[in-house]
C-alpha cells in the first residue's frame, strides 16, 4: 500500500497550479527522502512576485525549464531572468502527441498508451534525461525545482526517476504521478473557453 501524503507537499503559490515537493516519501529500506531538496512543478511564466520569493524563501536555487525553445519564447520562465536563483533549459520535448511517439494511436486504454509512450521517451531521449539528472546532482543545486508545462508528463518522468534512484516503492512513485489530476482539474477550469469535457469524462489519466 502507498505511503500517505503529507499534506506539506502542495506549495500552494500565486500564478502556479501543480508545485509539489518529493520529501516524505519512504524507501523500500525505511528511509525517507528529504524535504526542499527536489521540487516538480508546472509552468512557471505566471508565478506571482509573492511566490517567487516565497520559493527563494524557501531555499530555491536552481530552476530546470523541460520546454521546448518554442514555448520558452512564449512563456518565458519568471527566473530565466533572476540574479538569486540559477536557470537551466534541459529541452526534454518529443516531437509529436502522446499517442504518435510509439504507434500506439489505435489503442483504446489511453492510461496504457501514454505509459507505452513515457517508456519511448526514456528510450529516445536518455542522454536529455542523463543532462537533467547531472544538473540536479550538480554541486550547491539544490534546492532545485524542475517543470514543463502542466508538471505531468516531462516532469512526472523525472520525478519518477529521482523518486526511483532513491529506492521509493513504485506504488508510491505511481501515488506522486496521479496527485497531478486534483491539481491539475483547477487550471483546466480556469480555461476560457472552460474544456468541453465534464469533471465526470476528465481525470487525471486524462491530463497532457
Amino acid at each position: 500500500m502507498a505511503d500517505s501524503l503529507q499534506p506539506r507537499r502542495h506549495l500552494d503559490l500565486e500564478g502556479t497550479y501543480n508545485v509539489r515537493d518529493l520529501g516524505g516519501y519512504r524507501t523500500a529500506d525505511g528511509r525517507t527522502t528529504r524535504w526542499k531538496t527536489f521540487l516538480r512543478a508546472d509552468s512557471l511564466h505566471r508565478m506571482s512576485d509573492e511566490s517567487q520569493a516565497t520559493l527563494i524563501d524557501y531555499g530555491l536555487r536552481a530552476v530546470i525549464d523541460l520546454r521546448s525553445s518554442g514555448e520558452l519564447a512564449e512563456r518565458p520562465d519568471v527566473f530565466s531572468t533572476s540574479s538569486d536563483v540559477a536557470y537551466y533549459h534541459r529541452n526534454l520535448l518529443v516531437d509529436g502527441p502522446l499517442a504518435e511517439v510509439d504507434g500506439t494511436g489505435t489503442n483504446t486504454d489511453r492510461s496504457e498508451r501514454i505509459a507505452r509512450s513515457y517508456a519511448r521517451w526514456l528510450d529516445l531521449m536518455k542522454h536529455r534525461y542523463r543532462e537533467v539528472l547531472e544538473t540536479l546532482a550538480e554541486p550547491g543545486a539544490q534546492p532545485a525545482l524542475f517543470h514543463c508545462a502542466g508538471g505531468k508528463d516531462r516532469t512526472g518522468t523525472v520525478a519518477a526517476l529521482l523518486l526511483g534512484i532513491a529506492g521509493v516503492r513504485p506504488e508510491t512513485i505511481a501515488q506522486d504521478y496521479s496527485l497531478s489530476g486534483p491539481y491539475l482539474w483547477e487550471r483546466y477550469l480556469n480555461w476560457d473557453p472552460p474544456p468541453e469535457e465534464s469533471p465526470k469524462e476528465l481525470t487525471w489519466q486524462g491530463y497532457q
